[in-house]
């Protein structure tokens, strides 16, 4: 059978719905189903024969069969896809060229800053950084981790040849946040604990990519963030002694992301064919 680089669309579904339905006629197979996938979109997906011999009812695209041992392979494949993605997701909508449905998933995002220098400014003898601190003296740490729960719809489809769009757009159900502030100059060593498990966000991305062969494509696309809690603590580790924590006080935390990327991005299997039998 020639390639799916070598025919045309309507060529390749022909071509593949003629051995499906010769396949049926000769008794070597009762119904099958054979998708093929080229380039990142679908390219044929045919069905022939009936699903129940009993009752006639024909094979559709949408018919499911018992896989059996069968459904070893494509769990191992899910596997890698939810390892690579870190969601699960269903194509409610799916056809040559886009595809489109719900997903679920878990979202790590962590970032660390740090302060440099300090000058007094408005009180001389206040004491603090009074005098100056040295050029390139690391005075304050900041890390935040944000992990979060994601459930969302996401979609896809091919604009012109080799030119694709995709995007999601989810909705965070839970947040989880961890501060903690390290104030390195002070005589006794304190830190600043923050902690909260009761928050939602809102998440969203577009991708605009150039298919520069079947396997590498480069893109551009716009990302927006938000997540914030309510109902933390906020604790002093060392603020009135060596050692001493004062009681948790409540906290609320909040970030927000904007911003444009770049992005290359290489796909290791392009054989994209799958096809069931019965």
């Amino acid at each position: 059978m020639p390639s799916a680089g070598s025919l045309g669309v309507a060529d390749l579904q022909d071509v593949i719905q003629a051995a499906a339905d010769e396949l049926v006629a000769s008794g070597a197979e009762t119904g099958l189903q054979v998708a093929v996938r080229h380039q990142g979109r679908v390219a044929a997906e045919v069905a022939s024969g009936v699903a129940d011999p009993r009752t006639g009812a024909a094979v559709r695209p949408g018919t499911l069969f018992y896989a059996a041992s069968a459904a070893k392979g494509v769990a191992a494949s899910l596997a890698h896809v939810l390892a690579e993605h870190g969601d699960l997701g269903y194509d409610l909508q799916r056809g040559p060229g886009y595809k489109a449905g719900p997903f679920v998933g878990y979202n790590y995002f962590k970032e660390t800053a740090n302060a440099f220098n300090c000058q007094q400014m408005a009180n001389a003898v206040s004491g603090i950084c009074a005098p100056a601190v040295a050029p390139g003296t690391l005075t304050i740490t900041e890390t935040a981790r944000w992990q979060s729960l994601r459930v969302g719809y996401a979609a896809e489809t091919m604009l012109v040849d080799r030119v694709k769009i995709s995007g999601d757009i989810a909705y965070l159900p839970y947040v989880a946040f961890e501060g903690r502030d390290d104030h390195w100059l002070r005589a006794i060593p304190t830190n600043f604990l923050q902690r909260s498990q009761a928050g939602q966000g809102v998440q969203t991305e577009v991708i605009l990519s150039y298919l520069v062969t079947p396997n590498f494509s480069l893109g551009v696309g716009g990302r927006y963030w938000a997540m914030w809690t309510a109902g933390g603590s906020f604790v002093c580790n060392g603020c009135s002694g060596i050692s001493v924590t004062l009681p948790p006080v409540p906290s609320k935390n909040n970030t927000e992301r904007f911003g444009m990327f770049f992005q290359g991005s290489y796909l290791f299997d392009t054989s994209g064919v799958a096809a069931a039998g019965k």
